[in-house]
């Protein structure tokens, strides 16, 4: 799955109109011995994100389907999300306060 996510995310364009930066694998994690989830993360400007929603999902899903049903490796279709770091930050304070109220 790695291997196919970065030849994908080479073909993807790169500047000031389209993504901003090559988009960079963050994360990987082994959910099961088969299953892993790749955190994958981009920047693109107002009105091009369907360059990531689109352009680079459908790219993987279907160079996942042209490896032949045999070689298939993802599993569920990629989910895409819109990051915003403060909002993340203020999201984990208030779990973090609801914990502590709760427990």
């Amino acid at each position: 799955g790695e291997q196919l996510v970065k030849k994908i995310m080479k073909s993807i364009p790169i500047g000031p109109m389209t993504v901003a930066q090559p988009l960079s694998v963050v994360k990987i994690d082994q959910w099961d011995e088969q299953l892993w989830l790749i955190t994958i993360v981009g920047q693109t400007p107002p009105g091009r994100e369907w360059l990531i929603e689109n352009f680079f999902v459908e790219s993987i899903k279907e160079q996942d389907k042209a490896q032949g049903e045999e070689n298939r490796v993802i599993l569920h279709a990629p989910i895409v999300r819109f990051a915003d770091p403060a909002a993340e930050r203020s999201f984990k304070r208030a779990v973090r306060v609801t914990r502590r109220t709760d427990g």
